[in-house]
């Protein structure tokens, strides 16, 4: 909401309780990028991703959501966030800038 002025997450806060319930969420809108997608609209082409950019990632055989930073990914870790150097950039969205 501070970059956009819009709450892309307003239908899914509070949604799911347990790492379960977040899988039936994913399922529900078939993935992980399907579920973004309906979030935050069409994605752009990675190679467009710009700092403070949302991406979705392979890292460790998952896919995960982190944001860009440049040449790297921050993305939540075991230990806070952690920096992927020259991570699998799936898809990526654009976020505020247009």
């Amino acid at each position: 909401r501070a970059i956009t002025g819009a709450d892309r997450m307003h239908g899914l806060r509070g949604v799911y309780g347990s790492a379960l319930a977040s899988q039936e969420v994913l399922a529900h809108f078939g993935g992980l990028h399907t579920a973004v997608q309906a979030a935050l609209g069409t994605p752009i082409a990675p190679a467009r991703a710009g700092v403070g950019d949302v991406l979705l990632v392979r890292n460790a055989g998952r896919d995960i959501l982190a944001v860009c930073n440049g040449t790297t990914a921050l993305a939540p870790g075991a230990q806070g966030l952690a920096v992927l150097a020259a991570p699998s950039v799936i898809a990526a969205w654009g976020v505020g800038h247009g």
